[in-house]
């Protein structure tokens, strides 16, 4: 009975380490199950140009217990520069820093189209990833919010996978 539980334990091991494979190569896209002259993909197809009724706003929060220096302000004004220079796709507004009244604290927004939400905000958390040493940076909010549930679920395919092996 050792050698059954051995063999069943080798067998879910290698089942497990296929599954980002498997991952790779599944199709659920709902394109690969209409005709190809349906109306649906052509709206698919089209539907990116245009800006979704939806909008979720990513704030960008800079922390610096003591309060922000100048050098903070600085930073924070050349990250808010760069959004507006050159956005991400999808990024239509930045608005202004507001800072709190002890100092501490300043909040900068984003307006960003819920056609592009995942990446435009993981490229936005990349750009204000470089902050001045003791400044505590985090991207929150609607967007913020999103990207973390997006990348929780991501991961839970495999483990699901992973449990549903192991329990039969």
């Amino acid at each position: 009975k050792w050698i059954v539980l051995l063999v069943a334990v080798a067998a879910i091991a290698a089942a497990g380490s296929q599954t980002a494979k498997f991952d790779d190569v599944q199709k659920n896209e709902l394109s690969s199950f209409l005709p190809e002259e349906s109306e649906s993909l052509r709206v698919r197809e089209l539907l990116p140009q245009f800006p979704s009724g939806m909008l979720a706003r990513a704030l960008t929060v800079y922390h610096r217990p003591g309060g922000l220096t100048d050098a903070d302000q600085e930073q924070i004004e050349a990250h808010r520069a760069a959004l507006i220079e050159t956005p991400p796709q999808g990024v239509l507004r930045v608005g202004e820093p507001e800072v709190s009244e002890d100092g501490a604290t300043a909040l900068l927004s984003a307006e960003i189209s819920g056609s592009n939400l995942i990446d435009a905000t993981k490229q936005v958390r990349r750009l204000v990833a470089e902050a001045p040493p003791g400044v505590r940076v985090a991207v929150t909010g609607p967007a913020g919010f999103a990207v973390d549930r997006f990348e929780a679920f991501e991961s839970l395919d495999r483990r699901l996978l992973l449990g549903t092996a192991g329990l039969v």
